[in-house]
């Protein structure tokens, strides 16, 4: 808890405004702690708030006080500075994954047009749907990457 407290307070650079970076802290605590994947409401569960932060919630990730690009450029500063990388012919090593959920609704926020890679001739080759993607690192103890070489 020492370290994540530590990782946590180093993103205060990223904020124009405290409030936003008290509810940033709050945001990635409630993302490890909760026991369900709801968004917004998860957050709200995982601390038990009351339901009236949910706009408050809301407005922080609306809010002009801070730039996603620059909390990324932190995080990365950070996991260089904390945890060995994997690296292969000195490339660090990233895993990637991706999933489309499909969607009724075109004018819905984030719906986009999606390729469909099925090989189901039954399945449209477009779906209109949200994608999602994350990219991680290899990282950790100089021991445990050995084991992985």
């Amino acid at each position: 808890m020492k370290l994540l407290n530590e990782i946590l307070l180093r993103f205060r650079k990223s904020f124009s405004r405290e409030a936003a970076h008290n509810w940033f802290i709050i945001m990635v605590l409630a993302f490890i702690v909760r026991h369900d994947k709801r968004g917004m409401t998860s957050a709200i569960r995982a601390f038990d708030l009351a339901p009236k932060h949910y706009e408050s919630i809301e407005h922080f990730f609306k809010a002009s006080s801070w730039d996603s690009e620059e909390i990324s450029n932190c995080w990365t500063e950070q996991v260089l500075e904390t945890a060995p990388l994997y690296t292969e012919d000195d490339a660090i090593i990233l895993l990637m994954d991706g999933k489309k959920n499909p969607k009724e609704g075109r004018r819905m926020p984030g719906v986009k047009k999606l390729h469909q890679e099925s090989e189901n001739s039954g399945k449209g080759e477009y779906i209109h749907g949200h994608m999602w993607g994350s990219v991680g690192i290899l990282a950790g103890n100089e021991e445990n990457l050995k084991k992985l070489r």
